[in-house]
């Protein structure tokens, strides 16, 4: 399985709750950061190396910090429904430390410390 549009329909079509503002929302970070930089990467070969630069340069693309928590977030439920789906055997974006790499936890997601 590959990230794709659909990788991010799975996950958030199936919360009924969201607002279609926030909907709108997750779909543009989506296909402006999302599918440019690991769009098509399959899932099984995400790292948490990968995805730490992935942030890591969305960030130094100008992402509010915000917005880089919403795209870590959506990457991390992706993630989490292949592993619910038996697609990977674990979710390389649920570390909940500090690595020497400079990333630090958030609720279950890797996030560039703002010197990276």
């Amino acid at each position: 399985m590959e990230i794709t549009r659909s990788t991010l329909a799975e996950v958030h079509y199936a919360l009924p709750n969201l607002e279609p503002k926030t909907l709108r929302t997750y779909e543009s970070l989506w296909d402006r950061h999302v599918l440019p930089n690991i769009g098509g990467v399959e899932l099984r070969q995400l790292r948490p190396a990968v995805l730490h630069r992935f942030l890591a340069q969305v960030q130094r693309d100008g992402l509010s910090p915000a917005s880089v928590k919403k795209v870590a977030g959506m990457v991390q439920g992706v993630l989490q429904r292949a592993v619910e789906g038996e697609r990977i055997a674990q979710n390389p974006s649920a570390k909940r430390q500090r690595d020497v790499s400079g990333m630090s936890a958030g609720r279950g997601v890797l996030l560039p410390s703002r010197s990276a």
